[in-house]
């Protein structure tokens, strides 16, 4: 979501929802203002010849993200994730400060034989059927912005993503917009998105 904080450590929580439409009902009261709509399938792999347990997509995931709107074209990423936990919050923040690292940006035919070549396979992919960035104005916290998406074989999911170094801060950022959105703990997860589809689709997890 930020690309511009390439120097600090990506960190986020999911939101399953429930009831779609008082969800938009509560983004509504809260003016949220949609910024940005997309569509994308991430093709999430593994080496052919390595370990399933060591290539966990909880904790790290090989995609090859096919982009279909707001423009067509293809990308490698690479993350790694760690599990923090913070009071009664869990949340999950990438070991690379960058975020989600970009090996490779272009045709999807080049991707494809890249990763080939690399020896890994195609494992499962991820549809995200639509997404909207949507930015929330607030007097406590300031301006942020959340997305909201709809996951084939998943349902919709909200992403509450924060970027920083200080664990306390961050934390508490992560706090106070769950509080603004009406959220409580027993509404999210730390778990990537790879891995709450691939316990749907392949039931590996």
């Amino acid at each position: 979501m930020n690309q511009a904080a390439s120097k600090n450590f990506e960190s986020e929580i999911r939101i399953f929802v429930k009831d779609i439409s008082n969800f938009l009902e509560t983004l509504k009261n809260l003016n949220a203002e949609s910024v940005l709509s997309y569509r994308f399938n991430d093709h999430c792999y593994k080496p052919r010849k390595g370990s399933i347990e060591d290539w966990d997509p909880s904790r790290k995931t090989m995609r090859l993200r096919n982009w279909n709107h707001p423009e067509t074209y293809s990308q490698i990423l690479f993350s790694k994730t760690e599990i923090l936990e913070w009071n009664e919050l869990q949340y999950k923040r990438t070991v690379y400060p960058q975020g989600k690292l970009e090996l490779f940006r272009g045709e999807k035919i080049y991707a494809k034989k890249l990763l080939e070549d690399w020896e890994f396979e195609d494992w499962f992919t991820v549809e995200k059927l639509e997404g909207n960035l949507l930015k929330i104005k607030s007097q406590s916290t300031g301006e942020f912005v959340i997305a909201l998406e709809n996951i084939k074989n998943v349902g919709y999911l909200a992403e509450i993503e924060v970027w920083g170094e200080d664990m306390n801060e961050v934390a508490q950022k992560i706090y106070e917009r769950m509080h603004i959105l009406g959220i409580t703990t027993k509404e999210i997860t730390f778990r990537s998105l790879p891995a709450i589809v691939a316990q749907k689709v392949i039931k590996y997890i």
